[in-house]
């Protein structure tokens, strides 16, 4: 006969089960997609792509891993469209794809925790194996910086902003804000003044250049790091117009760790 707890129980052994195994699934997921950058017209590896993704995003109903449920989602729906129109496949379904799957290598290295409502939270130990730091909420992390910054994240991209913010959040920094564009981005900065601005370089209307230039001007005491997954011109570009830093997507929490420090 079964005990009360056994129902409980058996969630949470198949949600460590889910976790143990994410880092794999993440790897096949990438593994897949580079098949199919390789070679556009295999639908087989396609379908495979997509099925894995559709594995992911199945997990939401059961165990509440919502980021990867958004993430997968996302994913899924764009392989989907290259499916679907093989011949005209848009730059930007193949852009979408490739920063969902970017994130999600990103939200694997950030080694959160997953919270009580299903939404991922800061606060978990480097030291431990990436299935281990997912799910134990008693591993502590020591703050990656000494200052403690008000941050302002702008990305277009609703879970780049997710993830960038889940990033800063491990390193002990406070979000004050998140923007999608480079307009509200510009007011926000001029009305926060944060510490620091984490802004995407390509977004629609005032793109991430055009904001750097409006921010720095007004407010020459906000530091600026710009990221975007395009070429080093742009780095280049944004550093003259007053980007303190330049990082390239998908980011690396240590590298944002080390930029934060050095100009702080």
């Amino acid at each position: 006969m079964e005990t009360p707890n056994a129902p409980n129980d058996r969630i949470s052994q198949l949600r460590a089960s889910f976790v143990r195994q994410l880092p794999a699934r993440v790897a096949e997921v990438c593994r897949l997609f580079r098949e199919l950058e390789a070679d556009s017209t295999a639908a087989g590896v396609a379908v495979a792509l997509h099925r894995s993704l559709h594995s992911i995003k199945g997990t939401e109903a059961s165990f509440g891993f919502r980021d990867w449920s958004l993430l997968a989602a996302e994913g899924e729906d764009r392989v989907k469209a290259i499916l679907n129109d093989r011949v005209a496949a848009s730059g930007e379904n193949w852009r979408r794809l490739e920063t969902c799957i970017g994130a999600m290598e990103t939200l694997l290295q950030t080694s959160v925790d997953v919270g009580g409502e299903g939404s991922l939270t800061p606060g978990v130990g480097a030291a431990t194996t990436p299935a281990r730091r997912l799910v134990d909420p008693q591993i502590e992390s020591e703050p990656r910086t000494a200052a403690v910054l008000s941050v302002l994240v702008v990305d277009d991209d609703r879970m780049m902003r997710r993830l960038m913010a889940a990033l800063l959040q491990r390193l002990g920094h406070t979000i004050v804000g998140e923007s999608a564009d480079g307009e509200t981005a510009i007011r926000m900065a001029l009305s926060l003044l944060p510490d620091l601005v984490l802004m995407d370089v390509n977004m629609p209307g005032i793109g991430g250049l055009q904001a750097l230039k409006a921010i720095c001007q007004a407010q020459a005491g906000i530091r600026v790091i710009m990221v975007s997954a395009t070429a080093d011109s742009e780095s280049e570009e944004a550093v003259a117009s007053g980007a303190c830093r330049f990082i390239a997507k998908p980011i690396d929490n240590e590298e944002l760790a080390q930029a934060i420090i050095a100009l702080f």
